[in-house]
Protein backbone atom coordinates (compact mmCIF):
# COMPACT_ATOMS: atom_id res chain seq x y z
CA UNK A 1 0.00 0.00 0.00
CA UNK A 2 1.40 3.39 -1.00
CA UNK A 3 0.44 5.70 1.87
CA UNK A 4 2.03 8.79 0.34
CA UNK A 5 0.06 8.28 -2.91
CA UNK A 6 -3.17 8.01 -0.93
CA UNK A 7 -2.30 11.21 0.92
CA UNK A 8 -1.44 13.00 -2.32
CA UNK A 9 -4.77 11.97 -3.84
CA UNK A 10 -6.76 13.35 -0.90
CA UNK A 11 -4.63 16.33 0.17
CA UNK A 12 -3.27 17.77 -3.09
CA UNK A 13 -4.69 21.24 -2.33
CA UNK A 14 -3.16 21.48 1.15
CA UNK A 15 0.23 22.93 2.08
CA UNK A 16 3.05 20.41 1.97
CA UNK A 17 3.60 18.82 5.37
CA UNK A 18 -0.04 19.10 6.47
CA UNK A 19 -0.15 15.32 6.63
CA UNK A 20 2.31 12.54 5.99
CA UNK A 21 2.41 8.89 6.83
CA UNK A 22 4.16 5.59 6.49
CA UNK A 23 3.48 1.90 6.79
CA UNK A 24 5.60 -0.49 8.83
CA UNK A 25 4.56 -4.12 9.27
CA UNK A 26 0.81 -3.93 10.02
CA UNK A 27 0.92 -0.42 11.47
CA UNK A 28 0.03 2.67 9.46
CA UNK A 29 1.07 5.94 11.12
CA UNK A 30 -0.13 9.39 10.10
CA UNK A 31 1.28 12.70 11.30
CA UNK A 32 -1.21 15.57 11.14
CA UNK A 33 -0.63 19.28 11.59
CA UNK A 34 -2.61 22.50 11.61
CA UNK A 35 -6.34 22.85 12.10
CA UNK A 36 -8.77 20.03 11.44
CA UNK A 37 -11.71 22.06 10.22
CA UNK A 38 -14.73 20.94 8.17
CA UNK A 39 -12.85 20.70 4.85
CA UNK A 40 -9.79 18.96 6.33
CA UNK A 41 -12.06 16.55 8.23
CA UNK A 42 -13.90 15.54 5.06
CA UNK A 43 -10.65 14.79 3.20
CA UNK A 44 -9.15 13.05 6.23
CA UNK A 45 -12.20 10.82 6.52
CA UNK A 46 -11.90 9.85 2.84
CA UNK A 47 -8.21 9.06 3.32
CA UNK A 48 -8.85 6.96 6.41
CA UNK A 49 -11.67 5.10 4.67
CA UNK A 50 -9.31 4.26 1.79
CA UNK A 51 -6.60 3.06 4.16
CA UNK A 52 -9.03 1.00 6.23
CA UNK A 53 -10.38 -0.62 3.06
CA UNK A 54 -6.86 -1.54 1.91
CA UNK A 55 -5.31 -2.73 5.17
CA UNK A 56 -5.69 -6.27 6.37
CA UNK A 57 -7.49 -7.38 9.50
CA UNK A 58 -5.70 -6.87 12.81
CA UNK A 59 -3.83 -3.85 11.44
CA UNK A 60 -3.38 -0.69 13.46
CA UNK A 61 -3.70 2.95 12.44
CA UNK A 62 -1.93 5.49 14.64
CA UNK A 63 -2.69 9.17 14.23
CA UNK A 64 -0.08 11.47 15.72
CA UNK A 65 -1.73 14.80 16.57
CA UNK A 66 1.06 16.65 18.38
CA UNK A 67 0.99 19.44 15.76
CA UNK A 68 -2.79 19.73 15.53
CA UNK A 69 -3.74 23.00 17.19
CA UNK A 70 -7.52 22.93 16.58
CA UNK A 71 -10.20 20.37 15.81
CA UNK A 72 -13.83 21.04 14.99
CA UNK A 73 -16.69 18.77 15.97
CA UNK A 74 -16.71 17.66 12.32
CA UNK A 75 -13.08 16.60 12.76
CA UNK A 76 -13.96 14.56 15.82
CA UNK A 77 -16.81 13.04 13.81
CA UNK A 78 -14.37 11.98 11.08
CA UNK A 79 -12.31 10.11 13.66
CA UNK A 80 -15.38 8.49 15.24
CA UNK A 81 -16.66 7.33 11.84
CA UNK A 82 -13.22 5.94 11.00
CA UNK A 83 -13.01 4.21 14.38
CA UNK A 84 -16.33 2.45 13.76
CA UNK A 85 -15.18 1.32 10.29
CA UNK A 86 -11.86 0.09 11.69
CA UNK A 87 -13.55 -1.89 14.47
CA UNK A 88 -15.84 -3.56 11.91
CA UNK A 89 -12.71 -4.90 10.26
CA UNK A 90 -11.03 -5.97 13.52
CA UNK A 91 -8.56 -3.10 13.25
CA UNK A 92 -7.37 -0.63 15.86
CA UNK A 93 -7.32 3.15 15.48
CA UNK A 94 -5.23 4.97 18.08
CA UNK A 95 -4.60 8.65 18.70
CA UNK A 96 -1.26 9.90 19.96
CA UNK A 97 0.11 13.09 21.50
CA UNK A 98 -3.00 15.28 21.46
CA UNK A 99 -2.53 18.79 22.72
CA UNK A 100 -4.69 19.53 25.79
CA UNK A 101 -7.07 21.86 23.94
CA UNK A 102 -7.64 19.23 21.23
CA UNK A 103 -8.11 16.46 23.79
CA UNK A 104 -10.61 18.70 25.61
CA UNK A 105 -12.84 18.83 22.51
CA UNK A 106 -12.94 15.01 22.33
CA UNK A 107 -13.74 14.91 26.04
CA UNK A 108 -16.40 17.65 25.81
CA UNK A 109 -18.15 15.73 23.02
CA UNK A 110 -17.92 12.49 25.02
CA UNK A 111 -15.68 10.57 22.61
CA UNK A 112 -12.25 10.58 24.24
CA UNK A 113 -12.86 7.28 26.04
CA UNK A 114 -13.62 5.45 22.79
CA UNK A 115 -10.09 5.86 21.47
CA UNK A 116 -7.08 3.89 22.57
CA UNK A 117 -4.08 6.09 23.15
CA UNK A 118 -0.91 5.12 21.35
CA UNK A 119 2.34 5.46 23.29
CA UNK A 120 3.97 8.86 23.04
CA UNK A 121 6.41 9.09 20.18
CA UNK A 122 9.87 10.23 21.22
Amino acid sequence: MDIEASIAANFADYPKGTIHGFMEDHVCTFYLSGSIDMRYAKDLQKLLRTVIDQLGMSSTIIIDMRYVDYISSTGVGAFVTSLVEAKRRDMTLKLRDMQPKVSAIFELLGFLGFFKEAPTHG
